[in-house]
């Protein structure tokens, strides 16, 4: 039969390690409110050396941690503006579940090269978790455990090497920050420059508190192409950060977002290589 001592120390090294477990770090956050500024889409454009045509969509937002549930999912209320790619911001308060120890951080990168001349003509790269309007808040909690991560990442990271036409891949995933950079070679048919060719980079960097909830996060994609005639280059990026504010209210947030982006949409000039990168 185990001493007084022994389950003293036996009961200090349980609770220890209840102390470590995801749950106990999760429920932590319950009641807790967090601020974002969003930048969904911001998109340049240049050709030669004519002036940068510029396009952003961003707006705030604000998500409260209501409850967690016994089946390790958070309770939330989504207030201030929400976005979708084919509309304007616009103000929403949504009320939904995330189930946060599922939610890993990984990604999907495909390209394809159907001439073997080591440009690609296409590519799909798939991120996640990601923002979707339909659960505004499920991007932004991630399950705390950072070696939950490793096979996703890791995999990821695998596929991403030998995907034709990259010419450079490094990668970083250590407690909460995430990150890669990859470079491909690229040619395509511009809608008025014809033919071009060049290079597309594309960074990514996420960083999360000890809580699994985001602080930061950029993906970012630069495309530079020219041929004899001309050179363009075009920058496409989406970025969250935590604590920049309260959300609009509903009174004035339709009035700025008409101000600000009421021009999405129309910049997208020529045929760019690549899908929708950010989802």
């Amino acid at each position: 039969m185990p001493s007084k001592r022994t389950l003293i120390v036996l009961v200090a090294v349980g609770l220890l390690l209840l102390g470590a477990t995801p749950h106990s770090v999760s429920a932590a956050i319950t009641g807790n409110v967090y601020n974002f500024h969003a930048v969904w889409f911001d998109q340049t454009y240049q050709v030669d050396n004519a002036i940068v045509l510029d396009e952003t969509v961003q707006g705030t937002f604000q998500i409260r941690i209501n409850n967690l549930t016994p089946s390790d999912s958070y309770e939330y209320t989504y207030t201030g503006l929400n976005w979708n790619y084919w509309s304007l911001p616009y103000y929403d308060e949504y009320d939904g579940s995330i189930a946060f120890q599922d939610n890993k951080v990984y990604f999907d990168l495909e390209t394809t090269d159907d001439d073997e001349d080591d440009l690609i003509e296409d590519y799909d790269l798939d991120m996640y978790p990601y923002f979707s309007e339909h659960h505004p808040g499920t991007m932004f909690f991630v399950n705390p455990v950072w070696s939950t991560h490793d096979t996703d990442w890791t995999s990821a990271v695998d596929d991403a090497e030998i995907q034709l036409g990259v010419t450079s891949f490094t990668n970083s995933a250590n407690e909460g920050h995430f990150s890669f950079r990859a470079t491909m070679g690229i040619e395509f048919n511009h809608s008025e420059y014809n033919y071009m060719s060049g290079t597309l980079t594309i960074v990514f960097n996420a960083d999360f508190d000890a809580d699994g909830v985001l602080s930061t996060y950029s993906l970012e994609s630069v495309t530079s192409s020219s041929n004899e005639n001309h050179t363009v280059i075009q920058t496409e990026n989406q970025s969250f950060t935590r604590g920049a504010g309260a959300p609009l209210d509903p009174s004035v947030g339709t009035t700025l977002v008409l101000v600000g982006v009421a021009g999405v949409g129309c910049l997208i000039i020529g045929v760019v290589i690549g899908k929708k990168y950010w989802r």
